[in-house]
């Protein structure tokens, strides 16, 4: 899924490249090197690993971890504070710091930024409506994210909140976290959810299959 053919190496096409290296054995970059280009000659290379399933449930997130989930992305981005700018150039908009193209995704005009600001309420829907998009996106894209407990799910929502569902998506598959424009690791996001529901609870960790220390490839994505 690399997206529509333009001649130009971007980064849909570096991504589906990470996944053809991770399903055949070969090292994680993202770079067409010989040995890709060997691997697809040879006629035995792994076919589209992972396809999506249009027709896979998307289950309902609970009330109550999503509570969870949402106070813990809202510390990250803003201190949990409704009425800032933040990212650069003040890009990001409010509690929980979604840009343009994240209010795209969700039918928010942009240039109604300042309103938004002063309407806690708006930002609450646009963030769990944002949230949902991306379960629902991951449920129908992702082997690996249709077999967690909802916990661990929510952990990937922190991912994808940062860094996109479809590269979480990714990152999933190869283990290999994307950063975004300061540097932040996704998988970081994934942390402080898990570290959120840890404690609540005085048991294991709810979402430790899914750490950052458990993943297969700590290597940062070149986007």
């Amino acid at each position: 899924k690399a997206g529509t053919a333009d001649g130009k190496l971007g980064g849909g096409t570096r991504r589906a490249v990470r996944k053809f290296q991770k399903a055949n054995g070969l090292e994680v970059t993202g770079i067409i090197t010989p040995e890709v280009l060997t691997v697809i000659s040879s006629g035995e290379a792994v076919q589209y690993p992972d396809p999506p399933k249009p027709d896979a449930k998307v289950e309902k997130l609970s009330d109550s971890n999503f509570e969870v989930f949402k106070e813990a992305v809202a510390q990250k981005e803003s201190s949990g504070r409704y009425n800032i700018m933040g990212g650069a150039n003040d890009h990001y908009v409010g509690r929980y710091q979604m840009g343009k193209s994240a209010l795209s995704d969700v039918k928010y005009d942009y240039g109604k930024r300042e309103a938004l600001l002063q309407d806690n309420k708006k930002q609450d829907e646009l963030f769990k409506k944002y949230t949902l998009q991306n379960h629902r996106h991951l449920t129908k894209n992702s082997g690996a994210y249709r077999s967690m407990t909802e916990k661990e799910k929510l952990g990937v929502l922190g991912y994808a909140h940062n860094q996109g569902a479809t590269a979480a998506e990714e990152w999933l598959y190869t283990g290999v976290s994307g950063k975004d424009a300061f540097g932040t690791l996704g998988n970081e996001y994934t942390s402080l959810v898990a570290d959120a529901f840890t404690n609540l609870s005085s048991g294991p960790d709810p979402l430790a299959s899914i750490r950052p220390r458990a993943r297969p490839d700590t290597r940062v994505a070149s986007n």
